[in-house]
């Protein structure tokens, strides 16, 4: 089934005037209709994670996500196909079904468009059903035929109407000028005249497994004595579980509820999927993370390092040749357990080619700490989504990062419009008289203007006077901004990842961005009145449309924080709608992009060179501030109330971070030259996110009902909140932390006699041990430093510096540390452990 027209199209089409573009707020949501090419890259920045089961939809699917007229699309609930046509322009009795003439209005052109299958689904389109869709039809030609850098223009054919093999369309022309023109571009192959069928469809897309699976993730802390809600990823009463504190050493983390949970151990976290998460055997037992200290006396008569054993008479790690067998005794070594918490030493890795060494009393019997740096546990959580978290720091105030994952159930789908070209055959879209006379009906040969556009400039910007529509002038934006998304929340349109380097310690960061075009409304109203003294019957802007797409030129900081301009050759640009790319960089240098965000330090930038009329060319910069983005701040609800000339309007803050309404000024759609009076809020005000406001719009000239109050919001600032931009924009599926590494080296002298074993706990990594009978080569030790990305990026933690607390055994069994919560700070590297490093000795 065909729209025989698409509203949206239309208006998209219309020139703004002056007035309007200083109160008009960007109509983002409609680049779709300008550049589908565009559009359907923008539009796979952030996909949407909320869907519904396929028996929800309401129109055809397309089941792998595919969006083409080349391919079959199913009905939600049964076996009935669907396919989306494609048009030609129809032949008859040999002749083209083209005509331009006279009309009630002035001039016409007339099409006559026939539907048709593409060529791959001839067979198959005889069982399929139509997709029900929407066309527009655009004559595209460039506006000098002397000059392809001159700009394009765009027709759009006012009337569709169907017909039974397909469509009719009429542009109407309203002057002599614009016949003349048109029949020029339809004449002279120098326009380079294109024909362009849009079609719209609405259909059923599935989300993506990633999309649909990830309920939340991140880094956090669970507070001593506080519950955790891994689907929300807050504290809360409600939480799934509770990291109980039973005194100050005996602590567990308890499944809440319906909660259960589960210990993994020591895992490599970005390798634990949904699929084994759903696989594990969980309980409603809590999980250990107590601080202990085993009682055990080790034997006389073993003569070296207990690695770890692992049957009753062997000792794993012994040369069997220098070691034959084991004393009896030693058989109570399997009873051992290390001493597995922050800062202790493994019982078991305690030399003893000395007198018996008796370790202090442990608190409790059979406790243990499983939840020690690095270490992994699962929770099924009381939605019945699993989470695998992961031990980043452990203290009573514990450190985590987690991915809670929705388990797999029926495919989710959304609906979403889709836009696709198709263009003529006829390429250019060209009919000579001499060949196709009948398309010409009485038009003489008075067709010979030579059109060409007029360049004027007004305070040192240029515009460009269309040749026919003399009250037609194109520009250029001034700049091209990040965006906000047109639907809401209006977070930023930006997307990052981030992904550890295979086979390296290195982290790189992935950036997705849309960037939109921007021009100052009172330019263009200053620019109005300079301009009029060329077109009294007043002045319509139009942005300029170029024929080859400009070039940019993308800025990024290198290593000594200069610039690097890189050309970006493979990038669409579109003055009308702008353009979407994508970098890779390191995380050092992502990091001081994203500090650049935040400030007037331009690290993140750009220019796009356009190519112009008469070989001359401009730079438009791309600046990347996110509190200067283009895009809705506010959602906007109005009453009307036409008795007392009054709208009753709720502002609401639908972004991620605070604003402040500094000033506030309103006019009446039905006539933007008329001011309205604001009341109900003494500015300025401050709003935070998801707060609102209402006001009354009073109006001095009478409503109806479809009157609205156009709201001039320059005069808000946005407060731009690092982190709930940095939470806004932050992939789900992201890598939370990044891994270092750092050795750590110490030499035999410093044990002396005294010592039998040292341990450096590292605050954002695991304990070392030394032994004091340890070979040279176990003397150095490999470990990773883990850091949240979150705390890095937003500047929480010194990136070149680490915490670390030293423990000593010795000889006699007295273990000697530094202060619980007391931590050493140092930034060199390797750490080499030396006597000014560990704690007084008694």
């Amino acid at each position: 089934m065909t729209n025989i027209s698409d509203r949206t199209t239309q208006q998209l089409s219309q020139a703004i005037s002056a007035i309007e573009i200083a109160t008009t707020p960007v109509r983002l949501d409609q680049v779709k209709w300008i550049n589908p090419d565009l559009a359907n890259k923008i539009a796979l920045i952030r996909e949407p994670i909320n869907g519904v089961p396929r028996n929800q939809i309401t129109v055809p699917i397309s089941s792998d996500g595919t969006v083409s007229d080349e391919i079959l699309y199913e009905a939600p609930t049964d076996e009935t196909k669907y396919y989306l046509p494609r048009y030609r322009v129809s032949e008859r009795n040999q002749q083209i079904q083209i005509l331009m003439a006279e009309s009630p209005q002035g001039w016409s052109l007339t099409i006559h468009l026939e539907k048709y299958p593409a060529p791959v689904l001839q067979n198959k389109a005889r069982s399929a059903q139509e997709l029900t869709h929407s066309i527009s039809v655009i004559l595209q030609h460039r506006l000098d035929p002397n000059d392809p850098n001159a700009g394009q223009k765009e027709l759009i054919f006012q009337e569709i109407t169907p017909e039974p093999e397909g469509i009719k369309a009429v542009l109407q022309l309203a002057s002599l000028p614009e016949r003349d023109l048109v029949y020029q571009a339809l004449t002279n192959t120098a326009y380079a005249s294109v024909l362009i069928v849009r079609r719209s469809t609405k259909i059923g897309l599935p989300l993506s497994q990633t999309a649909t699976s990830i309920v939340s993730s991140g880094t956090g802390t669970i507070r001593g004595t506080w519950l955790f809600n891994f689907d929300t990823g807050v504290e809360t009463d409600k939480g799934d579980v509770w990291w109980q504190q039973e005194t100050d050493v005996l602590r567990k983390m308890t499944p809440r509820g319906n909660a259960q949970i589960v210990s993994l151990g020591a895992r490599d976290f970005d390798a634990i999927a949904v699929e084994e998460l759903r696989s594990l055997a969980y309980s409603s037992n809590p999980i250990d993370g107590s601080i202990v200290i085993w009682r055990k006396r080790l034997p006389i008569d073993i003569v070296d390092r207990i690695d770890r054993v692992t049957k009753p008479d062997i000792l794993r790690g012994v040369d069997p040749d220098r070691f034959k067998r084991v004393s009896p005794k030693a058989a109570e070594i399997n009873q051992l357990r290390p001493i597995d918490v922050v800062g202790r030493i493994p019982v078991d890795r305690i030399p003893v080619k000395r007198p018996p060494i008796v370790i202090s009393d442990d608190p409790a019997p059979n406790r243990s700490n499983q939840l020690t740096n690095g270490s992994v546990f699962a929770v099924r959580t009381n939605s019945g989504n699993f989470a695998k978290v992961q031990v980043i720091e452990y203290g009573y105030n514990i450190k985590i990062q987690w991915v809670t994952y929705r388990p797999p159930a029926e495919p989710q789908f959304r609906e979403a419009t889709r836009v696709l070209d198709i263009q003529s055959d006829y390429r250019p879209f060209v009919f000579p008289p001499s060949l196709h006379p009948y398309i010409y009906r009485n038009i003489g040969d008075s067709n010979n203007t030579n059109f060409k556009l007029d360049f004027r400039q007004s305070n040192g910007y240029s515009y460009y006077q269309d040749p026919a529509e003399r009250n037609v002038f194109y520009y250029l934006p001034d700049s091209f901004k990040l965006v906000r998304r047109p639907e809401s929340p209006h977070y930023p349109m930006m997307s990052i990842e981030f992904q550890p380097v295979e086979g390296s310690e290195e982290m790189q960061v992935s950036i997705e961005f849309w960037a939109y075009p921007f021009v100052n409304p009172a330019r263009l109203a200053a620019a109005a009145k300079d301009l009029e003294q060329y077109s009294p019957s007043g002045v319509e802007f139009k942005p300029l449309v170029t024929e080859s797409s400009p070039q940019l030129f993308l800025g990024l900081p290198k290593e000594d924080g200069s610039l690097d301009y890189r050309d970006r050759p493979n990038v669409l640009v579109e003055m009308r709608s702008g353009f979407r790319d994508s970098c890779t960089l390191s995380m050092k240098a992502f990091q001081k992009i994203y500090n650049a965000l935040f400030t007037a330090t331009q690290l993140f930038q750009g220019q796009v060179k356009v190519s112009l009329p008469n070989s001359k060319t401009e730079i438009i910069p791309f600046t990347a501030q996110v509190d200067d983005m283009v895009g809705e701040i506010f959602d906007v609800t109005q009453s009307i109330d036409i008795t007392t000339g009054t709208i009753q309007v709720a502002l609401k803050n639908a972004i991620e971070s605070p604003v402040r309404i500094n000033s506030l000024s309103a006019r009446i759609n039905s006539n933007l030259q008329v001011q309205t009076t604001i009341t109900g809020a003494a500015f300025p005000i401050d709003l935070a996110p998801g707060a609102s406001i209402n006001l009354t719009v009073n109006s001095s000239i009478p409503l109806n009902n479809s009157s609205q109050a156009v709201f001039d919001f320059s005069g808000v600032d946005v407060l731009a909140d690092r982190e709930a931009i940095w939470n806004s924009i932050v992939r789900l599926d992201s890598t939370a932390t990044y891994k270092r590494k750092l050795e750590v080296r110490t030499v035999s002298g410093i044990f002396s006699d005294r010592i039998a074993a040292i341990s450096i706990d590292l605050k954002s990594g695991t304990a070392i041990t030394f032994l004091r009978d340890a070979t040279p080569d176990r003397l150095i030790v490999q470990t990773d430093l883990i850091t949240p990305v979150r705390d890095w990026i937003l500047n929480k933690v010194d990136t070149g510096s680490y915490d670390y607390r030293s423990q000593v055994i010795l000889s006699n069994g007295t273990s000697v540390e530094d202060p619980a919560g007391q931590w050493r700070s140092e930034s060199r590297e390797p750490l080499w452990i030396t006597t000014d490093k560990l704690p007084p000795l008694p």
